[in-house]
């Protein structure tokens, strides 16, 4: 079985799938967690080194490897069919409830060969009332805005448009900074896009982008939206 988690930069794809993994793998006797770099063979690597096998291990013996077991591999950040291909490929569907569990931004990968066992899970962007109250959860100790703050505050959650790297990414900054209104619009002010664009358009727009960690994410949004700092 195959289970595809899906959405876009800043659903929160890996935070649901890190704390599924924490929760149950230790109900299957072989696990892992596997970080898709662009190449096959970069694939085939991580899988090696997750799994605590020889370098360069064959991928015949990987799949004869797996074959006897209940396994739980993730593969984080499928962008291709032919990656999705490759996984299939490797990973035998031995009955004994293995879970292949995939995150990706393509919408597209849900139903390509898909068998009826499959699943997927589609995440969406964050209701404005989640953004305001993982914001205030974040950025306030007590989980409240003060008054003064309430204008910018919402002028910044407005402007984050449901993502949540952006706002973790804000929120973690603003809570080691003065909370006064002239300092959230200067933060407010620092969320520039051109006119149609998401937020942080020009990070998302690249694979590179989609290929690094969930906590590089968040340093790369630090970096592009406060390089001063």
């Amino acid at each position: 079985m195959v289970i595809s988690v899906i959405g876009d930069a800043g659903s929160g794809k890996t935070a649901l799938i890190h704390e599924v993994y924490q929760m149950i793998k230790e109900n299957f006797n072989c696990n892992a967690w596997v970080s898709i770099l662009p190449s096959r063979e970069g694939l085939l690597e991580n899988l090696w080194e997750a799994l605590g096998l020889p370098a360069k291990t064959k991928m015949k013996r990987l799949h004869s490897y797996l074959q006897s077991k209940s396994y739980l591999p993730v593969f984080y950040g499928i962008w291709t069919e032919d990656e999705l291909d490759c996984i299939k490929n490797i990973v035998p569907d031995n009955n004994l409830g293995g879970r292949i569990l995939i995150s990706t931004y393509n919408h597209n990968l849900a139903s390509y060969r898909a068998r009826s066992s499959d699943c997927f899970s589609d995440l969406k962007l964050l209701t404005e009332f989640g953004s305001w109250q993982l914001f205030c959860n974040k950025t306030f100790e007590k989980d409240c805005c003060p008054d003064l703050l309430v204008d910018c505050s919402e002028k910044i959650v407005k402007r984050s448009e449901g993502s949540l790297h952006v706002i973790v990414a804000v929120s973690n900054f603003l809570s080691k900074k003065p909370h006064t209104p002239t300092e959230f619009q200067n933060v407010h002010d620092s969320l520039k896009y051109e006119p149609g664009d998401h937020v942080g358009h020009s990070c998302y727009s690249t694979t590179s982008y989609y290929r690094l960690s969930s906590i590089l994410k968040y340093c790369f949004l630090s970096f592009h939206f406060f390089p001063e700092d």
